[in-house]
């Protein structure tokens, strides 16, 4: 990865602020790719003002409170032991391993296990919500989408982000809008 390292430091160095989101499985990602690239690591989430509403920007993991499978796997991947065991792996091991949960994970979604535990919960966004956040911006689920809901009176909206594979999707904002844009264009 150090071609997308040097890209990245490239940026930084000319002046583009740049920020990181840890995700399902580059939560190993630390201070030292901090200090490399220069791109800030925020760690799992990280609030933000966008077009001058209250935002919370997460992987959005956490929104799928029923996914009990994927919470055990995120306890134990982030403990200090399940770190350290990753870490003691050899490089083709990790590569193996990654390959084997992305493809364990797509076999779910594949074999109609889309239930409500591989959902969002309205319930964790309704949290988000309540606790003042006008915005949630998250990925994870991968389906791209703004949803919207009116809370006390106030629009709250949930925008989630394609993954990059099949629904690269980004967000574009300034001062007063935010809209979500197709990365590919028409395909």
């Amino acid at each position: 990865h150090q071609g997308v390292v040097g890209e990245l430091t490239r940026l930084t160095e000319a002046g583009i602020k740049m920020y990181f989101i840890h995700g399902n499985r580059d939560f190993h990602v630390d201070g030292s790719f901090q200090r490399r690239t220069g791109v800030r690591v925020l760690g799992d989430s990280a609030e933000v003002n966008i077009a001058g509403r209250r935002a919370l920007l997460m992987h959005g993991d956490m929104l799928c409170a029923d996914d009990m499978h994927y919470h055990s796997y995120r306890r134990f991947a982030r403990s200090p032991v399940g770190r350290s065991l990753f870490k003691a792996l050899p490089i083709a091991a990790r590569r193996l391993l990654a390959k084997c949960m992305t493809r364990a994970s797509s076999i779910g979604e594949r074999s109609g296990e889309t239930g409500a535990q591989w959902s969002i919960s309205e319930r964790e966004v309704m949290a988000v919500f309540q606790a003042g956040y006008d915005m949630l911006v998250c990925g994870h689920v991968h389906i791209p989408g703004v949803h919207r809901w009116t809370v006390n009176g106030v629009e709250k909206v949930l925008y989630v982000l394609g993954d990059w594979d099949d629904h690269g999707t980004y967000l574009e904002c300034d001062k007063e809008t935010l809209r979500m844009k197709d990365a590919f264009g028409d395909r």
